[in-house]
């Protein structure tokens, strides 16, 4: 799931760059690549720029005065020409591509044990603060730990760090930041891992999920998911399944959710959206959708196991095993719009011309929808049309990809 995973990543990076067309600052700087990568790739670019400037620049010569303020003035000239120019050879980007998404994966997965193995290669024990401050710089997620790193560097005063000095003071820094961490709040720091991932599957590998709460000192949260997968006999889980698992394990302590259908085997009914067309788009697309399609769809998906059960509802605890115990969700809107739900305000005033009454009425009617198909049904007929919105604008499409995403599995 790795490897296939940052191959995706890969030939999407790959394809904003098609063969004789420029590895530019400008062409990185404006293509449509993931944040993260975008910066490891142009920081890798103002690198391998500074080591081209120091081998090529003069340090000594017995025909000029080096120190001369003119020569110094040049030398800035040529460094910035050469900054404002620099690009990839094209031999070398492939590998440079992958060298960035392997980095960054690994990093979203376990950021302290990726760091320190890239800032301590081929097993050294020591490398100077320099090295350190530099090499973290190329990551530019979870930015507490670039924090927590330059405050660590600071204090430490020194010329030299060391590895096992440095991979316990990081680690202790993870955990800590992490510790009173609520659902919210992880959902919020998994977003990037989510992101990358949706290229290559609708849900997160549940050995991702492991790793990135172990090294966290998580274990009651990871052995939460990996139990209730097992239990499915699944390798991924989706991000509202996530969600009811730490719902579960943070605030009612319950970590036994073997026996709740928290983790699906496959996403039903998603093969067909067309994962690179846009969720505003997808929507757009619906009204052009024939009865025989539609009636395709629901044939093709009655006979997938699960279908009886629909996907919204695969989420939910299982009431037999819950009793006595809080329900997961109380309010309409957090089911239909996950993390959307920090939006509420805006889509009011902007969607729903500042009804409240609307927009919860909406929210139970959506809240019942057992698909994308009908929610979206929902959403033309009793919002979009119903208030003349321009499914174009910001909200329109924040709104339409928070509701989507909670049959997705990709909480935005």
């Amino acid at each position: 799931m790795r490897e296939q995973t940052i191959q995706n990543q890969i030939n999407h990076i790959l394809t904003a760059f098609p063969e004789g067309e420029t590895r530019s600052r400008s062409a990185i700087s404006s293509a449509e690549i993931p944040e993260s990568i975008r910066h490891f790739l142009l920081t890798t670019l103002d690198r391998k720029l500074e080591l081209e400037a120091i081998q090529s620049m003069p340090t000594q010569s017995a025909w000029f005065d080096v120190e001369d303020e003119r020569v110094h003035v040049a030398l800035r000239q040529t460094i910035l020409a050469m900054s404002l120019s620099a690009r990839f050879p094209s031999e070398e980007f492939s590998k440079i591509v992958r060298q960035a998404v392997e980095n960054v994966l690994n990093y979203l997965i376990s950021p302290v044990e990726t760091l320190v193995s890239f800032i301590f290669p081929n097993g050294a024990d020591s490398v100077t603060a320099n090295d350190v401050r530099r090499k973290t710089g190329y990551f530019s997620d979870y930015p507490y730990l670039r924090m927590g790193v330059d405050a660590y560097l600071e204090r430490k005063g020194e010329l030299r760090i060391f590895k096992p000095d440095f991979e316990k003071t990081v680690s202790h820094l993870d955990q800590r930041f992490t510790r009173d961490h609520l659902t919210e709040d992880w959902l919020k720091l998994l977003q990037p891992l989510i992101k990358m991932v949706a290229l290559s599957s609708p849900g997160l590998p549940v050995a991702f999920v492991y790793q990135f709460y172990t090294s966290k000192g998580r274990s009651d949260i990871a052995s939460a998911v990996t139990s209730a997968a097992q239990s499915r006999s699944a390798q991924l889980i989706t991000v509202g399944t996530l969600d009811v698992i730490l719902r579960q394990v943070l605030h009612s302590g319950d970590v036994e959710v073997k026996t709740a259908p928290l983790v699906e085997k496959q996403t039903v009914g998603l093969q067909d959206e067309g994962s690179d067309v846009p969720l505003w788009q997808k929507f757009r697309q619906k009204d052009q959708v024939s009865d025989d399609a539609e009636e395709s769809t629901t044939i093709q998906q009655s006979e997938t196991p699960d279908a009886a059960v629909p996907l919204w509802k695969q989420f939910q605890p299982n009431e037999a095993n819950t009793a006595g115990q809080p329900a997961v969700y109380h309010d309409p809107a957090i089911v239909v719009l996950g993390v959307g739900i920090n939006h509420k305000n805006r889509f009011i005033n902007d969607l729903f011309n500042g009804d409240e009454n609307k927009f919860n009425a909406t929210m139970n009617e959506l809240g019942s929808a057992p698909d994308w198909t009908t929610a979206s049904e929902i959403i033309a007929d009793h919002v979009f049309r119903m208030y003349q919105v321009d499914i174009y604008s910001e909200s329109a499409v924040d709104f339409t990809n928070a509701v989507e995403s909670r049959y997705s599995g990709d909480r935005a």
